[in-house]
């Protein structure tokens, strides 16, 4: 197996990425008792779940959103504006909500009829 700069990066990568996390274990003092390390564990908990909607929604606000409006902004401008069919499917979709609104009216003037034979059957 040939080693390229890329694996060996990869390796030296993920060893750093496992170990690094460990070195801050020695910081922290050891607790005397269960009861002490079970009070740790549950403030290391609750300090987690008051802090992780700010932090999620913090980084839903300043990092997604941002990245989805720029993929969207550059689908409408490099994609969506040369559909050959765009001025064709606005044509339609207006056909489509008259006919639409057309088939509602007569499904509310059909409806109560329906509800009374419904109501027939079923005496």
């Amino acid at each position: 197996m040939k080693y390229t700069h890329k694996t060996t990066f990869l390796a030296y990568s993920l060893v750093l990425g496992l170990i690094s996390p460990l070195f801050c274990l020695a910081y922290i003092d050891a607790p005397d008792s269960l009861e002490e390390a079970g009070n740790m564990i549950w403030g290391a908990i609750k300090a987690a779940f008051q802090r992780l909607p700010g932090i999620l929604a913090d980084l839903w606000q300043n990092r997604v959103i941002p990245v989805w409006r720029v993929m969207w902004n550059w689908f409408l401008d490099n994609i969506w504006s040369k559909f050959p069919w765009r001025d064709e499917l606005r044509k339609r979709t207006e056909i489509i909500k008259n006919r639409f609104a057309g088939e509602k009216a007569e499904t509310e003037q059909e409806a109560p009829a329906l509800w009374d034979r419904l109501k027939n059957l079923l005496k």
